[in-house]
């Protein structure tokens, strides 16, 4: 949390206990492509968002390194990295 580059710390979520690790670790449904067919991976999520979100403010100034790539997987998704970078503008905040 304590690191101010969104690269270097979305790297660290991405490892080992966060995020792709669980994944694994859950079995089954979870640790395939299919993972969003499991509802642990709802929760498992909006964990990693919330540890996202609570990174912004600590970090108010952060931006996303690619702003105008367009997520994946491709036509599903048609926004971009910073039209879904802040909670708050998506409408949402955590209590």
């Amino acid at each position: 949390m304590a690191n101010t580059n969104f690269s270097i710390f979305s790297n660290q979520l991405e490892a080992s206990p966060f995020h792709n690790r669980l994944h694994g670790l859950v079995g089954g449904t979870m640790g395939t492509a299919s993972s969003p067919a499991d509802p642990i991976f709802w929760l498992h999520h909006g964990f990693i968002d919330k540890l996202f979100a609570d990174w912004q403010i600590l970090n108010p100034g952060a931006v996303h390194p690619n702003p105008t790539e367009i997520l994946k997987p491709s036509p599903i998704m048609t926004r971009t990295n910073a039209q879904v970078w802040s909670t708050l503008a998506l409408g949402y905040v955590y209590a």
